[in-house]
């Protein structure tokens, strides 16, 4: 009973691993590298610093834009006194709706020397004004009320730009 070897534990001999699993241990083999077979790790740091630099800029310039934007409000002056001499009375719908050439001429100055904020709407009452004027036709709701919805917009803004009391009639 000599040539019996012991009862096998599931480890190689020598190699010092416990079994997983109740199987045979395996040993892998090491890999040995020469120093000149060993590549220096990639350093992304450069490229971490350029985005943020990137980004700074980019976020400076948006900073900038929003500063020194303007809106169209660089002829808001010139606008606020053409408006007070066209509504001398505060009744911006008198002033519109009276129909008269000089009128729809002042509308058309008006809506050149507004700012970006009210030009859209000056140019809808200047439309509306050309369309009643050149027919005798009434216009449909639909063009009423844009004409409505423009006239509030110039009322407020007036009113918080330019430090007129306008009032509509209609509320």
């Amino acid at each position: 009973m000599s040539d019996q070897q012991p009862p096998s534990t599931g480890e190689r001999p020598g190699s010092g691993q416990q079994p997983m699993f109740g199987g045979p241990a395996r040993v892998y083999p090491q890999q040995e590298l020469l120093p000149q077979d060993i590549q220096p790790g990639r350093s992304r740091l450069g490229w971490i610093i350029a985005l943020v630099v990137v980004i700074v800029l980019i976020g400076a310039g948006f900073a900038g834009w929003l500063i020194l934007r303007d809106d169209g409000e660089s002829g808001r002056a010139a606008y606020c006194s053409t408006l007070k001499k066209l509504i001398p009375g505060n009744d911006l719908l008198s002033a519109v709706g009276n129909g008269q050439a000089s009128s729809l001429d002042q509308l058309h100055r008006l809506t050149g020397l507004a700012p970006s904020a009210v030009a859209g709407d000056w140019k809808t009452l200047a439309s509306v004004a050309s369309t009643v004027q050149g027919s005798s036709s009434q216009p449909d709701s639909g063009t009423f009320l844009s004409a409505l919805g423009a006239i509030e917009h110039i009322v407020s803004d007036a009113n918080d730009h330019c430090g007129m009391s306008l009032t509509l009639p209609l509320r």
